[in-house]
């Protein structure tokens, strides 16, 4: 199932590159799926590049987190491709999914809301990719995964605490929203029928895109 593309991985880009391919994320694709809260993902980008300093530094959070840090590269990268593409190859894109693929590929999908959202980044990677058809499959099984966690309904668990609330609302959402893209742009029926929702609309716990639009063309 994850086994889509041929390109070998590859290494880290440089910070500055780094943050050119997570602000593109952030500014153009999470604003609108707001799927990753940015300072979470914030603790995974230090976790991967500080294990570049520490070849000790291995386990399944690493592993997880050298996923998510390159599928926010491959997304990101592809947003700008669009925008640039001399400047921004759909090649190295595909390089930095197959890097992501690898290490889920030695971690497992997470349980929980994690798992949820790496399937959604994957159904967002083949979505946006003008040669990959995996996407309806992909959200197919997010949004099933969701059911399982009763995403779908709204909790009612009065200790949980805002953030996961809300990570939890916008995992469920996203997932929603891209079913219903996918579908349309394929002709095909879509995983959930509305009537059976309960869950509320996200809160956006954190502000999302604090890059304008003109800080982000400034640094291109």
């Amino acid at each position: 199932m994850l086994d889509i593309v041929d390109p070998p991985p590859t290494s880290l880009p440089d910070r500055r590159t780094a943050e050119l391919f997570i602000k593109a994320y952030f500014v153009f694709a999470n604003f609108h799926l707001p799927l990753l809260h940015q300072p979470s993902f914030d603790q995974k980008l230090d976790l991967v590049y500080g294990s570049m300093n520490n070849p000790h530094e291995d386990g399944q959070d690493t592993d997880i987190a050298i996923f998510f840090v390159n599928m926010v590269f491959t997304l990101g990268l592809l947003i700008l491709q669009k925008r640039e593409p001399s400047k921004f190859p759909t090649l190295l894109g595909d390089r930095y999914y197959r890097t992501a693929v690898n290490a889920l590929q030695k971690s497992q999908i997470p349980e929980g809301i994690e798992g949820i959202q790496a399937l959604v980044l994957m159904a967002q990677y083949a979505y946006l990719h003008p040669v990959n058809f995996g996407g309806w499959n992909m959200i197919g099984l997010a949004l099933r995964r969701a059911v399982e966690l009763d995403l779908h309904k709204e909790s009612t668990d009065e200790d949980m605490d805002t953030l996961a609330l809300d990570l939890r609302r916008r995992a469920f959402w996203v997932a929603y929203s891209l079913d219903r893209n996918i579908a349309i742009t394929l002709g095909r029926p879509t995983f959930l029928s509305d009537g059976a929702i309960t869950a509320r609309l996200t809160t956006l716990y954190s502000t999302l895109a604090r890059l304008t639009m003109n800080v982000f063309q400034r640094l291109v």
